[in-house]
């Protein structure tokens, strides 16, 4: 994305945009585009859920934050009527904080789809010794219920030997623990947090 009169990128698989009247801002010493501006931009190319995604990802502080949510509600008022403003919108309202990957929004978005309460993300779980025993990806407190999304680097890193002593911690504590892979599809983790929740006294 370049500003009118600047050079427009073009290559294998790149395709430029000018952009008018766009603004930039400075991120580890380089000036960027104004990245609100860009999400909604993103909009002619991406489907909903990808949008989601993208926002979730500009509201986290995971490494350091790139958007606040007014940021984004404002670049979507300015947009106008711009192409895939429809997809915008019902995305914005969509969009949470503290939101670690794509997977977790992903994982998310099943659970509220299908009529489940909505899980805390990224929270501190402690033990009863007040020490920390895990940052649960998707959490129900009340129920004590956690979803973990396991990306591949899970299976591969060689500390992954950490992980299996922290899920043995959350279950010694009495936390249920869902462990959801690539190969689960959303009925399975429908399925799968339904039946967690039942199971711990949620009644719908």
């Amino acid at each position: 994305m370049t500003a009118p009169g600047r050079y427009t990128p073009r290559g294998s698989n790149v395709i430029g945009h000018t952009a008018k009247g766009a603004e930039t801002s400075w991120i580890n010493g380089r000036r960027v585009r104004f990245l609100a501006e860009v999400w909604c931009e993103l909009a002619s190319v991406l489907e909903v859920d990808e949008l989601i995604q993208a926002g979730d990802r500009m509201l986290s502080d995971k490494p350091f934050l790139l958007a606040a949510p007014r940021h984004l509600e404002r670049a979507l008022a300015a947009y106008g009527s711009g192409r895939g403003v429809r997809k915008l919108r019902e995305a914005l309202p969509q969009l949470r904080e503290n939101v670690w990957s794509p997977r977790e929004t992903w994982v998310r978005l099943v659970i509220l789809r299908a009529g489940l309460p909505e899980p805390e993300r990224n929270l501190r779980i402690y033990g009863s010794d007040g020490k920390l025993i895990a940052i649960g990806d998707l959490v129900y407190r009340r129920f004590k219920v956690v979803i973990e999304y396991e990306g591949e680097r899970w299976h591969k890193d060689r500390w992954s030997g950490i992980d299996v002593d922290r899920y043995n911690k959350l279950v010694l504590a009495g936390w249920t623990v869902i462990r959801v892979r690539k190969h689960h599809t959303a009925a399975d983790v429908e399925r799968m947090t339904r039946e967690a929740l039942t199971l711990r006294g949620w009644r719908g």
